[in-house]
């Protein structure tokens, strides 16, 4: 029994690893042997980049929410009785809907807070280059330099 490999590039061994490769050869996918942002280890179509599994769990998601607006479609431009299944759709359908409104709230909320802590570190980041640009200078140290610079009047002229 073959055990898979453990290298990610010997995966897909008939794929190439670039892009701009994969296109001259006119293949549709290449593999890089990274994994996507998301941590798929999968092919990435030379079309768009993206990671063919991060594309086939969007393919779903969205069939299923065309099936789900379709169906939702069907129920309320059916007619006006209304069977027990009807009222269980209608009710499904509208936790669904809610659920489908707190999801959009929650990420709305995270990037806003991610926003937020972003702009707080720039501006921390540019605190601290502002505070490093203020620290002072030493002091030249060759004879004399000290009466020239100090504010202190020790009563003897710097020209003396």
């Amino acid at each position: 029994m073959n055990t898979p490999c453990l290298n990610p590039k010997g995966l897909f061994p008939d794929l190439f690893a670039t892009r701009e490769l994969a296109r001259a050869a006119g293949h549709r996918s290449y593999f890089p042997g990274e994994t996507c942002r998301k941590g798929h280890v999968a092919p990435r179509m030379v079309l768009v980049g993206t990671c063919c599994e991060c594309m086939r769990i969007d393919d779903e998601k969205r069939a299923a929410k065309a099936a789900l607006e379709r169906k939702r479609k069907r129920i309320l431009t059916s007619s006006n009785t209304f069977t027990t299944e009807t009222v269980r759709d209608k009710e499904r359908i509208a936790k669904l809907e809610a659920r489908d409104k707190l999801k959009k709230e929650k990420a709305k909320q995270k990037g806003l807070e991610k926003r937020r802590e972003t702009l707080a570190r720039k501006k921390a980041d540019k605190e601290a280059e502002l505070a490093a640009a203020m620290v002072p200078q030493p002091v030249p140290s060759w004879p004399g330099a000290g009466s020239l610079g100090s504010s202190v009047d020790d009563g003897s002229a710097p020209w003396d």
